[in-house]
């Protein structure tokens, strides 16, 4: 549900869109563990969106992270 409101957020789907919002969201999901999440804060990360400056270490170990087991 917290990738779903980042989502929202993103997008302004249901709720107001604030990119600040969507990325606070987003981190929690990843962080627990959310493989989705994870990919979209890389591609994130990759395209700097969400305000993010664009950050190729950042993204390869969010996209590492998706990719693994863990």
């Amino acid at each position: 549900s917290q990738y779903r409101l980042a989502v929202g957020y993103a997008y302004g789907l249901g709720v107001k869109k604030d990119e600040v919002s969507a990325l606070s969201w987003l981190r929690k999901a990843a962080n627990n563990g959310q493989k989705r999440a994870q990919k979209s804060l890389a591609q994130a990360y990759e395209e700097g969106r969400l305000g993010l400056t664009p950050d190729p270490n950042q993204a390869k170990y969010w996209y590492d992270k998706a990719n693994s087991g863990s």
